[in-house]
């Protein structure tokens, strides 16, 4: 609704909502500033049946050398004006309402999109009244997320530390050809509701019955405002073909992932992700300090040598042949999308490409035969005498130099 951006800092400032006719006429005489301002500048197409229009939203992409919020500011001719990222807020005073109000402005939204694909999917989501987020509620409804960064599992990657969101697809063409709807039905465009909502019927992912559990229910109207009333359409028109559709849905939303992830290419990638992320965590479980004291008896700094030499002794016998790589390689480097993940996702050093396969009884056995290797040769001595003596001198030292004034 226009206005919301002024109304906390500027009550005063009044922001009646826009017939077609002046808002088209708005519309047209401020693209015409902003087409000044920047490279490329799109309008979002208008809810179907739209009765009024509370502001003028525009997309942009490429800011003309040096331009500053001000600029555009000025522009506008705004009065007011919230800078932020990616949208701007602009209040552009205006007498068109001709109803002798004074302190009449309208809401002028400017998105600065970074390059032409963030701009046509942009365009997209914010086409249409609320279309881009009955398409998030179709995409939750199989453990999807699809928002202006592009379609991804509604799940992080279970890695501890941290989880990681992992993207399927920023394309829309892409992402429109997965769920089965057609894009050039959307680019014809819809003058009906009821025919953008049978646009989004048309996906074999629509199922009513799983459209309507209360998990996905609660978390798409947690996005989408009371104020949303075309979601809300839609939310009684999936009720209405419950009643009529025999559409069988797929089996799980296991399956739905798992499609969606070979669609995009990125099954493979996943599991690697997950394979490397699970053999670590495991060798965490079997192979750490606390375990290494309770097998030899040792404490302290040689713990610490004890682990290190385990590594190294992994490190220098062969690998399976399947698995010959480095360190810094990896674990499957000609997976498609993985130079675009952080390598530690996707790596693992020989010592643990042999380690996670080690029972924990095996692992004991190796640690109890280093140390035990390691006292023969006279490397598990730790002179606290030594080195109790060496901190006290250095700190000796330390008292006996000027102090600065």
């Amino acid at each position: 609704m226009g206005g919301q951006a002024f109304n906390a800092q500027y009550p005063e400032a009044k922001f009646p909502r826009m017939s077609h006719a002046i808002y088209a006429a708005m519309k047209d005489r401020l693209r015409l500033i902003v087409e000044t301002l920047y490279e490329k500048v799109v309008v979002p197409h208008e809810a179907p049946e739209k009765v009024d229009h509370g502001d003028v939203d525009f997309l942009v992409r490429g800011p003309r050398p040096g331009l500053t919020h001000e600029d555009v500011k000025e522009g506008l001719g705004a009065r007011y004006s919230v800078p932020a990222h990616p949208t701007s807020h602009y209040a552009v005073p205006t007498d068109i309402f001709g109803d002798g109000q004074s302190e009449c402005f309208i809401q002028v939204d400017v998105h600065v999109c970074k390059d032409e694909e963030d701009l046509y999917r942009v365009h997209f989501l914010h086409s249409y009244g609320d279309l881009g987020i009955i398409l998030g509620h179709l995409a939750a409804s199989v453990g999807l997320s699809f928002g202006q960064s592009g379609l991804k599992l509604a799940n992080p990657v279970p890695i501890n530390p941290p989880n990681m969101p992992f993207y399927l697809s920023s394309s829309i063409p892409h992402i429109l050809e997965f769920f089965e709807i057609s894009l050039r039905r959307w680019e014809q465009g819809f003058s009906t509701t009821a025919e953008a909502f049978d646009w989004v019927s048309s996906s074999s992912y629509f199922i009513p019955t799983r459209l309507a559990r209360p998990d996905v229910l609660q978390g798409s109207q947690k996005r989408a405002k009371a104020s949303r009333t075309m979601f809300q359409d839609f939310l009684d028109y999936t009720a209405t073909r419950a009643l009529s559709m025999q559409r069988q849905a797929i089996e799980s939303r296991d399956v739905a992932i798992e499609r969606a992830l070979r669609h995009f290419d990125k099954w493979d990638l996943y599991q690697t992700i997950l394979h490397t992320c699970e053999a670590k965590q495991r060798i965490k479980q079997i192979f750490t300090g606390k375990l290494v004291m309770e097998w030899t008896g040792v404490q302290g700094t040689p713990v610490r040598w004890i682990m290190e030499e385990v590594q190294r002794k992994l490190e220098a016998q062969p690998l399976p042949l399947a698995q010959e790589i480095d360190a810094s390689t990896p674990l499957c480097h000609s997976v498609k999308g993985s130079e675009l993940v952080d390598p530690s996702f996707l790596t693992l050093a020989p010592w643990q490409i042999l380690m996670k396969d080690l029972t924990v009884e095996q692992v004991k056995d190796l640690v109890v035969e280093v140390k035990e290797g390691l006292q023969r040769d006279g490397k598990l001595q730790f002179d606290w005498q030594e080195a109790k003596k060496r901190k006290a001198e250095r700190k000796a030292l330390l008292e006996s130099q000027p102090q600065p004034l």
